[in-house]
């Protein structure tokens, strides 16, 4: 498939890699506590904003790529 296509297979690859930015849960440690003893509250949250651009990034790349490529 690379061989005949390799514009397919990247905007393929970089749509999966969209989705899973989006739906994959985030590591996300707050720290809370008192202020003399602050203590790391870890946890996992889905749907987070900090990977949100870059989620947005790989989907406006895998249209262009997918755009451009000889049918």
């Amino acid at each position: 498939m690379w061989n005949r296509d390799p514009l397919a297979v990247l905007g393929v690859g970089s749509a999966v890699v969209a989705f899973l930015l989006w739906a994959v849960p985030a590591q996300v440690c707050v720290w809370g506590g008192s202020q003399n003893y602050p203590l790391p509250f870890c946890g996992q949250e889905f749907f987070t904003l900090d990977r949100l651009p870059f989620a947005a990034a790989f989907l406006a790349l895998s249209f262009i790529l997918l755009l451009l490529r000889r049918r």
